[in-house]
């Protein structure tokens, strides 16, 4: 992240809102070809090519662009408004290529990777594989989870326990079991046909597997944390910080889309009531009360961003407490924008549950979208134990 000015933020905000209303329209028009064919559409592929959003979060000596936190939080949200799956792939993109531009060591993964053009990762931070020491590097096993966009990536990450040559858990300091991230092209791994998913069907986030894979030692790589190779003072975040970022974004944009949604169906009559959805009181007040919730989100969002730019830029580290206030507030924003999506499907009524009904479909995106362990009800829990902690306690 770049230190910018007030102005030059406002600018960078303002080139960002023009990129993705260029392309908003193509989003929209193929939101429904990507729920069907179950990954993002190849126009919507294209126009976020067009646009390159994949670059938002990567570090400038890679040929990313290095935005700052509050211009991705808005990108982000703007363009999961537009169509969330192309919003949401485009956080994960743009998210794992900017870990990876950081922190991959120097060598020929790295040279590989981004030695030509700026590629597009996918991947997941937990660590569902094991990587084992053998000479010249390490084999590699494992079936991960959740990899966002994987069939228009060139390169995955996967996170592993890392294993000694017996093939015994590498432990560190503290005791705990070691664990990285292996940087692996994607045409060495086997996609699995697995995302038969309720909601976010259009993200693509299948399966995707390595058995005793070979990759050399420069493959292997921490997953984000406080000392990136390359980068300005944003790439020194913990990993947690830096996805809250495209997480809540998607969530805010995902609800303002269904709260927009909503009005169209605001005029129309439940035969129940003989009375327009937007004239009965309890809706008026519960429309109003989710819409300054999911307003505040938004809000709130990009002050708390805001604030950890500026802690970066002063050289401060982001602590163990403050990384509990900002991973809470991902859950605290996720929490008012499902109550929207809530509030909107369950007004509209019955003819919310078919299928088609593009409510019944923003709902499902939405529950989906909650359980993502980056916005879940862990890091209420985390940042409590920080506030009501003593002294000593919260030192520790």
């Amino acid at each position: 992240m770049t230190t910018l000015s007030g102005h030059d933020l406002h600018r960078e905000l303002g080139d960002w809102r023009e990129r993705v209303e260029a392309i908003a329209p193509t989003l929209r028009a193929h939101s429904q070809e990507s729920v069907e064919l179950r990954t993002l559409a190849p126009a919507s592929v294209a126009a976020l090519d067009e646009i390159e959003a994949w670059k938002l979060c990567g570090p400038r000596e890679v040929g990313g662009l290095d935005a700052h936190p509050r211009t991705q939080l808005e990108a982000f949200v703007d363009l999961a408004r537009a169509d969330v799956s192309a919003g949401w792939c485009t956080m994960v993109q743009a998210m794992v290529s900017g870990i990876a531009g950081a922190h991959l060591p120097d060598g020929a993964a790295f040279d590989a990777a981004f030695g030509s053009s700026y590629p597009r990762w996918s991947g997941t931070a937990n660590p569902e594989g094991t990587a084992q020491s053998v000479e010249g590097g390490y084999l590699l096993n494992g079936r991960w989870s959740y990899a966002s966009g994987i069939r228009h990536c060139g390169w995955v990450l996967g996170g592993v326990r890392l294993l000694d040559g017996a093939g015994e858990p590498q432990l560190g300091a503290n005791g705990r079991q070691l664990e990285a991230a292996m940087a692996i092209p994607t045409e060495l791994v086997e996609i699995e046909d697995s995302w038969w998913v309720s909601g976010l069907q259009g993200t693509g986030s299948p399966h995707y597997n390595a058995r005793d894979l070979f990759l050399p030692s420069y493959h292997r790589m921490p997953f984000g944390g406080p000392e990136p190779v390359r980068g300005g003072p944003w790439f020194g975040v913990p990993m947690t910080t830096f996805l809250v970022v495209g997480v809540a974004a998607s969530c805010i944009g995902l609800a303002e889309h269904a709260l927009e949604l909503f009005r169209e169906y605001a005029g129309r009559t439940r035969f129940s009531t003989g009375q327009a959805l937007g004239m009965r009181t309890t809706i008026r007040h519960d429309y109003s009360d989710v819409a300054h919730g999911v307003a505040a989100a938004r809000v709130y969002a990009a002050d708390v961003l805001t604030r950890a730019a500026e802690q970066r830029q002063r050289g401060e580290s982001i602590a163990r407490a403050d990384e509990a206030r900002i991973r809470a507030m991902g859950s605290w924003v996720g929490d008012r924008c499902l109550e929207a999506v809530r509030m909107a499907w369950r007004a509209i009524g019955a003819s919310a549950n078919f299928a088609d009904h593009p409510m019944d479909q923003l709902h499902r995106d939405m529950l989906a979208a909650s359980n993502h362990v980056i916005v879940s009800d862990i890091n209420y829990e985390i940042d409590g134990a920080r506030r009501l902690a003593s002294d000593q306690e919260a030192l520790a």
